[in-house]
C-alpha cells in the first residue's frame, strides 16, 4: 500500500441511515449513508433527487417523524447535515452552500458528483460498512486510501475552503 501522505490521519467510520431509524420507515433511508470522520466529522452520501421536483434549498417539513418517501428522507438529510455528497450531472464537481434555516445551525455544504462516481462511492461504502460501520471497528483513512470515496473525500472536501475550521481541527489538519 502507498503512504499516507497528507501528514494527518483520522478514522473512519461508515453508518448507513437505515440502521438509525424506526424499521418501518427504514425503506425510505435506504442508500444514505454516513461516512464519520474522527467520530466526530460526518459527510452524509445521498441518493439523487430531481431538484426541479422540489423547494430549492431544502427545507426541513413541519413533521420530520412522519416521513412518508424516499424523497422526504433524502431532503431531510440535506436539510439537517453539514457535509453531503450527491449525484447530479448538471452540477458534477461544483459545491453548493445553503444558507442554515435556524440559528441554530450552520451553513450546510453539498457536493456534487457524477451518478457514475456517487454508484461507485455507494458500492464501496456499502460493503465496507459490514466491516467498519460500528464506532468501535473505525479504520484510518490511510488504511482506505485506495478506496475512490476516501479519495474524493481527502481531495475534494477536507480541503474545500467551505470546509470549517472547526472540523479541519477535529481531524488534526490544524493546531
Amino acid at each position: 500500500m502507498k503512504s499516507f501522505s497528507l501528514g494527518y490521519n483520522f478514522t473512519v467510520n461508515i453508518w448507513p441511515h437505515i440502521w438509525e431509524v424506526e424499521e418501518t420507515i427504514s425503506p425510505f433511508f435506504e442508500g444514505i449513508i454516513e461516512v464519520i470522520l474522527n467520530k466526530r466529522v460526518g459527510i452524509v452520501f445521498v441518493p439523487e433527487i430531481d431538484r426541479e421536483s422540489v423547494y430549492w434549498p431544502p427545507l426541513l417539513p413541519d413533521d420530520i417523524e412522519n416521513i412518508h418517501s424516499k424523497l422526504e428522507a433524502r431532503l431531510i438529510t440535506l436539510a439537517m447535515e453539514s457535509y453531503t455528497v450527491t449525484p447530479n450531472s448538471a452540477l458534477a464537481g461544483q459545491e453548493e452552500r445553503i444558507p442554515p434555516f435556524t440559528a441554530e445551525l450552520e451553513e450546510r455544504v453539498i457536493f456534487y458528483v457524477t451518478p457514475e462516481e456517487f454508484n461507485f462511492f455507494s458500492q464501496e461504502l456499502n460493503t465496507l460498512s459490514q466491516e467498519i460501520g460500528r464506532v468501535d471497528r473505525g479504520r484510518y483513512a490511510s488504511e482506505l486510501q485506495d478506496f475512490k470515496f476516501v479519495q474524493f473525500i481527502l481531495t475534494r472536501v477536507i480541503i474545500s475552503k467551505n470546509f470549517s475550521n472547526l472540523d479541519k481541527w477535529s481531524l488534526g489538519m490544524v493546531k
